[in-house]
């Protein structure tokens, strides 16, 4: 018969504290890790809303512009309202009917939709002056345009839409050439 002594350890069930250290340690190296990634991740995919948002505003309009049988025109807008000459488009834009064709949508012209700011750090210019308008057909002659999206991770994380004549559009990296998209200040 085997006696147990008073003095015998009993065993708990739990962590120590130097298990806790650990795995807190290993924790924050692996969040520290990750957590870059995770934010290049949400660039990414903001930029990839924000040209889809786009590319959706050219669609309607284009689509609009057959349905209807007449002109319909996007341009960038500071009042969801009327157009402005500017080149800068990331305060949003409109789509509506162009039935005078002077380039501006004016008091009595259908407002089709609004697109409204972008409130991220995304900047999104034109390679022309707007408006961008499109035809009865579909097509959009005139606007051959580049509309280049950056963001704070710079050009190396841009995107362009090219829009054709023929009303048809592109996603790119690149400008044509090869070289990297311009980022720079919107004229």
């Amino acid at each position: 018969m085997i006696r147990r002594s008073r003095f015998t350890r009993r065993r708990y069930n739990g962590y120590t504290l130097l298990e806790m250290l650990i795995t807190l340690i290993v924790s924050s190296i692996l969040a520290g890790i990750a957590i870059p990634s995770l934010s290049s991740l949400l660039s990414s995919n903001r930029m990839t809303v924000s040209v889809n948002e786009f590319i959706a505003a050219l669609y309607l309009a284009r689509s609009e512009a057959i349905k209807r049988g007449q002109t319909v025109s996007i341009c960038p807008s500071l009042d969801q309202s009327t157009c402005i000459t500017t080149r800068d488009w990331k305060r949003g834009w409109i789509v509506f009917v162009e039935a005078n064709q002077n380039s501006r949508r004016d008091a009595d012209e259908q407002l089709i939709r609004v697109f409204g700011q972008k409130k991220n750090t995304m900047s999104l210019r034109s390679s022309r002056r707007p408006p961008v308008s499109f035809q009865h057909h579909g097509r959009s002659p005139g606007s051959n345009a580049t509309f280049t999206f950056c963001d704070n991770r710079g050009v190396g994380a841009a995107r362009a839409v090219i829009l054709s004549n023929s009303g048809r559009y592109r996603v790119a990296r690149t400008k044509t050439n090869g070289n990297a998209l311009d980022c720079g200040k919107p004229g």
